[in-house]
């Protein structure tokens, strides 16, 4: 099989050649992140959270809560950044991440959908928008927070802490609509 082409002074890959670069380099990335994920579980050192300072709708302490309370769980590091969260779990710096779809690419992750969020926009008066009386739907696209992880990974600790986390989310929401709708029947 030819994977690159030679002639008049010049060097091309073929197709072929062009194929296997590009799943090479993704197998290649794929390996690189199982090695930094096994050097860290071989370490002792727990699991890694990827998240954006504040973007974690109110959930953050009942989820950490929800996985520290499950027997034999490991201890979770939480690395903030800004737009790096999908590619720490990518590159393997991560175990998982707190993402809002759909903004963020998913492809190669798995993710269970903790909360949607609807969009608001504070703007001062003399914004151009602040003078409409309505704001387009695409503009104002609600958002759902959702842990995401590599869609390939098998780490016991890590099915444990989704599985804390999403329990937590489910029941931090379903609480937070009984009270809004208590406090609204006592408004009413």
């Amino acid at each position: 099989m030819t994977l690159l082409k030679c002639g008049g002074g010049r060097i091309a890959m073929t197709p072929a050649g062009e194929t296997l670069l590009a799943e090479g380099t993704a197998a290649h990335d794929a390996v690189a992140a199982a090695v930094r994920r096994t050097r860290r579980a071989g370490t002792g050192a727990g699991l890694v959270l990827a998240m954006k300072p504040g973007d974690d709708a109110g959930l953050l302490p009942a989820m950490l809560a929800a996985h520290a309370a499950v027997p034999g769980a490991v201890p979770v590091e939480v690395a903030f950044g800004f737009g790096t969260q999908a590619a720490m779990l990518r590159d393997g710096r991560a175990d998982a991440a707190l993402l809002y779809a759909p903004r963020a690419d998913l492809t190669g992750l798995a993710a269970e959908a903790l909360v949607t969020e609807r969009q608001v926009a504070v703007l001062p008066r003399a914004h151009p928008p602040a003078d409409r009386d309505a704001v387009p739907v695409a503009d104002a696209e609600p958002t759902t927070l959702v842990l995401a992880w590599p869609e390939t990974s098998r780490s016991r600790d890590l099915a444990a802490f989704v599985h804390a986390v999403t329990t937590a989310a489910a029941n931090a929401v379903a609480n937070a609509a009984a009270t809004v709708g208590r406090d609204a029947a006592a408004v009413g």
